[in-house]
């Protein structure tokens, strides 16, 4: 079984080192667009983060899913707190494999 363990091994560094890598992508497009601002909460930026993943060419290449708890309307107001009127926004990176 040890070959088994390191193939494993090997699949899921390289899987977090993409989403590491569409996480970062989507923060500096969010940076760059200046959508995120310095009094936002945890969630505000969450919320924003999850958006720019999921715009990411990247994630359809690697086929990555992105999920959230709750999405917000396109035509939501992004001012401080404003994903805090909802559920929590925690994200879930997923890859099926066939």
């Amino acid at each position: 079984m040890p070959l088994n363990t390191t193939i494993n091994e090997k699949f899921r560094n390289a899987f977090e080192q993409k989403c590491f890598q569409l996480i970062i992508e989507g923060y500096k497009t969010a940076l760059t667009e200046k959508v995120v601002q310095l009094d936002w909460n945890e969630n505000d930026i969450s919320q924003e983060l999850s958006e720019k993943i999921d715009e990411n060419p990247k994630r359809l290449k690697w086929n990555i899913s992105v999920n959230r708890e709750h999405f917000l309307p396109k035509n939501t107001r992004k001012i401080k707190g404003f994903a805090d009127k909802l559920p929590r926004i925690d994200l879930r990176m997923t890859n099926i494999y066939k």
